[in-house]
């Protein structure tokens, strides 16, 4: 997370961060490191979970909704509200059998999962 921040200062000030719940945290990235970055830089969330696996089981295709997993979410949610971020967030979950829910389902299914987790985090559900 760290390296791409500075990747995109140098590249200037149109380019940020797509900050990515799953791989914030199999990189280590900690809260503190959201705080750090700051608003400017980060232009999109994904939002998602992951299984409590050793590392070299994780696979990033069987990704879990919002808070069935082990990723400190409300934790992730809150630094983001610490820096002031209002911007899009969305859920993004691979595998769970989601193609072969209807769209709306499947939508339902993640809208659901997320706004728990904000619920939980004190977060804005608009």
């Amino acid at each position: 997370m760290n390296e791409m921040l500075e990747f995109a200062k140098e590249c200037g000030p149109n380019v940020g961060l797509l900050l990515d719940a799953w791989h914030w945290h199999h990189a280590g990235a900690t809260t503190q490191d959201i705080v750090n970055a700051g608003r400017d830089r980060i232009v999109h969330v994904h939002f998602d979970d992951a299984p409590n696996l050793p590392p070299d089981q994780i696979r990033d295709d069987e990704r879990l909704l919002p808070g069935e997993g082990v990723i400190n979410l409300v934790g992730f949610l809150q630094a983001l509200q610490e820096i002031g971020y209002t911007d899009a967030l969305s859920v993004e979950v691979f595998g769970r059998g989601l193609n072969k829910m209807t769209p709306e389902q499947a939508a339902k299914l993640g809208l659901d999962a997320a706004l728990s987790v904000f619920r939980k985090a004190g977060a804005p559900q608009g």
